[in-house]
């Protein structure tokens, strides 16, 4: 793919963990797209986005659909961003913790 303008890090689609980042890239419109990534050590990763380039590691899951947000509403999104870390934490910790099982 080319590179599309205001791709700061390079080639490839942009994700972020936080809903208040995509937020700010949905110029008005009230609908944003979930997707669960795969990402890996090589993908890039810069001011909370991370920017997968290979389609195969990319799966939408669900379209959201909200009439708006407030400031509210962004605070229950870095309370889902929290969430979520702690998710990849376990994850990860559980992935090790398989990796250590088999050797």
């Amino acid at each position: 793919p080319t590179l599309r303008k205001g791709q700061r890090y390079g080639q490839g689609e942009y994700f972020a963990s936080s809903p208040a980042m995509s937020l700010r890239y949905t110029r008005g419109c009230k609908k944003m797209l979930i997707f669960a990534v795969i990402t890996t050590k090589t993908d890039t990763r810069g001011r909370g986005v991370i920017v997968v380039k290979k389609t195969q590691r990319q799966l939408p899951i669900a379209t959201l659909s909200f009439g708006g947000f407030s400031h509210s509403a962004l605070k229950v999104s870095h309370s889902f961003q929290a969430q979520v870390s702690r998710l990849e934490e376990e994850m990860k910790k559980k992935g090790e913790a398989c990796k250590a099982s088999k050797r």
